[in-house]
């Protein structure tokens, strides 16, 4: 069974210039010392645009694209409570002490946070410690939690996002998301590529309802499909999925993509691709991870390279989560063969 696909042409449009082979990015990464890992990108046809920006995608997703020095947040923090749990545990007590005493406390305090640039006036520092250590208690998850809320806004201030510098790589990245922003042909694409697996879906349910009510065995069946085509076509839903949250500021896979069902409940696309497909696979005993094996890697919290995922506890979680109302419109157009008793 073949997905529906666009076909690109022999000559590039200058559109399609901009949308780099693979050896242009391999180009970028050795001016940070650095290579690809032997095979990478390899599930790409780079003669087609389409391919290349799925590829630019899974790049920009999988590579190192900034240097970045700056402390990490959570490690900040946890400096900070150490430094206040300190000074706690040494009994101070501020009701006992002159404010010139309070004063010189504070300010010893503040210069032991974990703080990139020394400035000049501490103020900001040290109203939030002074806030904090009215109630401190060592060792208390609430107070822990505090800090974090204090800080937050400090944080800049200690760790600039200059600190923070682009690769050769990143450079290179940023300059190809640039050229294609907002491209009405990508978002053809995405479209497109999300029809293509909505469609493989409606025919291989349609599949199992015959072979079913024939009363054949379906695994008798499952040599007629191409499973690595439609397990490799869910990762490339993903990262199109991961470039718009990136790129395009969105946060549902319905911002982007539309279903061709008028009166469809709403996520109704996500359920499609996540849990009917994975019915799918189940039904016809199918493993997807035996054919994303070499990609596991890339997508760590992805079903279809994780087994982990492949459990009646995962599935129930998403269903009470998300997907309580797409099943009875689903059983309703597609009958229950996948959802018996309706779950």
């Amino acid at each position: 069974m073949q997905a529906q696909s666009n076909p690109s042409t022999t000559q590039e449009t200058p559109f399609e210039t901009l949308l780099p082979r693979l050896s242009a990015y391999e180009k970028a990464l050795n001016e940070d010392n650095r290579m690809f890992s032997q095979g990478f990108c390899s599930h790409f046809d780079q003669s087609k645009w389409e391919d290349r920006f799925l590829m630019f995608i899974f790049i920009a997703r999988n590579c190192r694209l900034e240097n970045d020095t700056r402390l990490p947040f959570h490690k900040y923090i946890e400096r900070i409570v150490r430094v206040i749990d300190d000074n706690v545990m040494d009994q101070v007590n501020p009701s006992t002490m002159s404010d010139l005493d309070w004063e010189c406390l504070l300010e010893e305090i503040v210069y032991e946070l974990p703080i990139e640039f020394k400035k000049s006036d501490f103020q900001e520092e040290i109203n939030a410690i002074t806030e904090l250590m009215k109630d401190w208690i060592v060792g208390d998850s609430d107070c822990q939690s505090k800090v974090k809320y204090a800080f937050l806004g400090l944080y800049g201030k200690h760790y600039p996002n200059s600190m923070i510098k682009k690769t050769s790589l990143g450079e290179f990245v940023w300059q190809v998301a640039e050229n294609i922003y907002l491209d009405n042909r990508i978002h053809a694409l995405a479209q497109s590529v999300g029809n293509s697996l909505i469609f493989m879906i409606e025919q291989l349910t349609a599949k199992i309802n015959q072979v079913t009510s024939d009363g054949e065995e379906l695994f008798l069946h499952k040599g007629d499909i191409d499973w690595k085509e439609l397990a490799i076509l869910r990762l490339k839903m993903d990262d199109l999925e991961w470039y718009y949250r990136n790129y395009e500021d969105t946060n549902v896979l319905s911002d982007w993509f539309s279903t061709p069902y008028e009166d469809q409940e709403w996520n109704y696309g996500s359920f499609m691709i996540d849990l009917v497909l994975f019915r799918i696979f189940k039904a016809f005993g199918v493993d997807p991870t035996e054919y994303t094996k070499e990609l596991k890697s890339y997508y760590y919290d992805m079903w279809a390279c994780h087994t982990q995922y492949h459990t009646d506890e995962y599935w129930g979680y998403e269903i009470e989560d998300f997907y309580t109302e797409c099943i009875p419109y689903w059983i309703k157009h597609n009958g229950d063969t996948l959802f018996p008793n309706g779950k």
